[in-house]
């Protein structure tokens, strides 16, 4: 996808237009990839603190469908949600100029790659418990499956094991954030 489909995907026509959760949903769940290039440009302008918002949120909503027995797949999403979060904070903070760029540029880069895991066909198993019929889904489409099982007479087991092979970046987390933490 390139800037013009990026904006198109989000319902925006600039950055500065971004306002709403389902952009930023639209951007992690697209099915097809974009560069963190075509990504800075898109989003250049955009309120990082919006972003930053919209980010907490989407992680906040997907972490309700992660099943209670995958503690360490919950706890690597956890820990991606800050390390977006903590990226979008560092551009929020004062930063100006260069100093901005390239800390958009990190987080344009960190969404790519989140996405680019995300959106893998290949890293969870997930087995139909009526039918032991096996297939292999994307960490997205298994999140929705175990969401839209409430609503079916369906019932599935998840392995996100092969999903857990994410290597954090290193970040600056904000001290009052490390502080919450704490707490």
């Amino acid at each position: 996808m390139d800037k013009q489909e990026l904006l198109d995907l989000m319902d925006i026509e600039k950055g500065e237009d971004l306002k709403y959760f389902e952009s930023i949903a639209d951007l992690f769940e697209a099915d097809e990839g974009y560069t963190s290039e075509d990504l800075f440009d898109a989003l250049h302008g955009a309120d990082v603190e919006l972003i930053k918002e919209h980010i907490e949120s989407y992680f906040n909503q997907m972490q309700e469908s992660i099943p209670a027995e995958e503690t360490e797949f919950y706890t690597l999403f956890e820990n991606l949600k800050k390390e977006l979060c903590g990226l979008a904070e560092t551009c929020a903070s004062e930063c100006e100029g260069e100093e901005y760029d390239r800390a958009f540029m990190d987080l344009s880069d960190e969404i790519v790659r989140f996405h680019d895991w995300y959106v893998d066909s290949s890293l969870v198993n997930c087995v139909n418990d009526e039918t032991g019929e096996e297939e292999s889904l994307s960490v997205r489409d298994s999140l929705f499956r175990v969401r839209a099982e409430q609503f079916t007479d369906e019932s599935y087991r998840f392995d996100f094991t092969d999903a857990l092979d994410y290597e954090l970046s290193e970040y600056i987390m904000q001290f009052d954030d490390l502080m919450s933490m704490i707490d």
